[in-house]
């Protein structure tokens, strides 16, 4: 009766977690033998934070051959996890709550963390942010010792949809924020380290940030990295990079990279992660759009159906609703670059038939987003402005 009692408050909780844009470790852990797709895009502006955010990234440009990412664990180490790009082998071990990078290393480089970097602390909800310091040492090319230190601040700064190259839209996306700060070092190899420039020397120095020593040369990286749920790894990443001389900033090089959704293949593995991406779908339904002489009709529901016309539309438009049985609506009209045009704040309609005028006139001529909200599901029309 106790583990009767005990698995239905797992699973009521697990609901409820699952129900919000968050990073959890049961869903988000990277795991070994999964493999994924990434494709380097031309950089974009990564766009505001904050909640109920729609990313339109369908106009995505790709630049160059996608190539696969594997992560693999190691027999006498299992905890150890590797992420392996472009010649390039990251470490991961998970400590309690937190997922910690231990190291890289590639053809030229070696670098081992004494004092790994946070990655990652699970959960992570809208708000939740971590910091660190780091530094560690390292090899290049078997004639140089390195000395690398560093400090990062994480942040789940935005939530909200994405829609995908391929028209798509996914729902229940979190974006993760982080800038890192970091510094490193070379000496030959056997050339005696100074007082001036040993390890516990810079990184004292470096955590007084930005009271480094003025010939110091920082490297300073933006990035953002967006996950949806369902899939364990990210959707689209972000990357910028710049220099900090004393008191001068000097951009580096920006880029982005995406993980086409269709190309998650461990998810024919990730039975968790399955069964979320199958409950969406069957949530959402499949949405038609059907129509005749510039009339959308939007997707019957059990209980309720709608329909906006006209389509393309000049000054207004109009939304017919049709509810079968009382229900909580509401409407969000943006544009493509997610800016908030019309709304109306959720409240309680009676079954009965209604039908709402929303002024276009003072849009520019473009593409539209109309959400509607029925409950706890949501549809989204085009809506073209002439």
């Amino acid at each position: 009766m106790k583990k009767l009692i005990f698995f239905v408050l797992f699973a009521l909780s697990s609901q409820a977690t699952f129900a919000q844009e968050a990073i959890q470790k049961v869903t988000n852990m990277p795991r070994s033998s999964d493999i994924l797709v990434k494709q380097q895009v031309v950089y974009m502006n990564p766009g505001k934070s904050g909640k109920d955010i729609l990313w339109d990234f369908s106009g995505l440009r790709f630049i160059n051959q996608s190539y696969s990412v594997c992560y693999n664990s190691f027999p006498n180490n299992p905890q150890l996890i590797a992420g392996t790009e472009h010649q390039t082998r990251y470490y991961y071990v998970l400590s309690n709550d937190s997922l910690l990078v231990t190291g890289y290393e590639n053809p030229t480089t070696i670098m081992k963390y004494d004092q790994p970097k946070l990655f990652l602390r699970f959960p992570m909800l809208y708000g939740d942010s971590i910091n660190c310091f780091f530094n560690g040492k390292g090899r290049y090319c078997e004639n140089l010792d390195i000395t690398s230190y560093g400090s990062s601040f994480t942040i789940a700064d935005a939530t909200g949809r994405m829609i995908l190259p391929n028209g798509d839209t996914l729902q229940h996306v979190v974006r993760i924020h982080c800038k890192e700060i970091l510094s490193d070092k070379s000496k030959a190899l056997g050339s005696p380290i100074s007082s001036h420039d040993s390890v516990d020397s810079v990184f004292n120095s470096f955590c007084k940030f930005p009271s480094v020593r003025a010939d110091s040369d920082i490297l300073s990286i933006d990035s953002y990295k967006w996950y949806a749920l369902g899939y364990r790894y990210p959707i689209l990443e972000t990357i910028s990079t710049s220099n900090i001389h004393g008191n001068s900033i000097t951009p580096c090089f920006s880029t982005a990279f995406y993980y086409p959704p269709e190309f998650h293949n461990y998810l024919t593995n990730d039975e968790l992660n399955r069964k979320i991406l199958d409950k969406l779908k069957r949530d959402k339904g499949s949405l038609q759009t059907q129509g005749k002489d510039d009339i959308n009709i939007g997707l019957e529901e059990s209980f309720f159906r709608y329909r906006c016309y006209p389509n393309p539309v000049l000054n207004m438009l109009t939304l017919n609703l049709f509810l079968k049985c009382d229900a909580i609506f509401s409407y969000n009209l943006y544009d493509m670059q997610g800016k908030l045009y019309q709304h109306t704040d959720p409240h309680q309609l009676i079954n009965n038939s209604y039908s709402l005028n929303i002024d276009m006139s003072n849009c520019l001529s473009g593409l539209y987003i109309l959400e509607i909200r029925i409950n706890d599901k949501l549809y989204s029309e085009k809506i073209i402005k002439k």
